[in-house]
């Protein structure tokens, strides 16, 4: 049963991960000039992308991490805390850099 909903997990973090990133990245590259589903780019004083995935939230790409390490810890099941040492590290240490 937790099969399925960890390969969720795993997948769209890593989309989600992918994505921001991308998107922030080609953001820096092109400027102005980079086009987000065919629109140009929307921004918040001129730095901060607030358009595609990165529109949603600030953090996308830290939310795509938490997902796949959460992914991976579902597929050990609920036998034992060890798989889930990880994913609550770095859940802590990425909330605590997004603030």
């Amino acid at each position: 049963m937790l099969l399925p909903i960890a390969g969720f997990c795993v997948c769209f973090g890593t989309w989600l991960l992918y994505t921001a990133n991308s998107q922030k990245y080609y953001y820096r590259i092109y400027g102005k000039d980079y086009k987000v589903n065919g629109e140009p780019a929307q921004t918040v004083g001129g730095r901060l992308l607030a358009s595609g995935v990165m529109g949603y939230g600030r953090k996308m790409n830290y939310a795509g991490d938490i997902l796949v390490y959460f992914g991976l810890a579902l597929t050990t099941g609920f036998d034992s805390f060890y798989p889930y040492i990880i994913f609550f590290l770095v859940a802590t240490f990425l909330f605590t850099r997004a603030k």
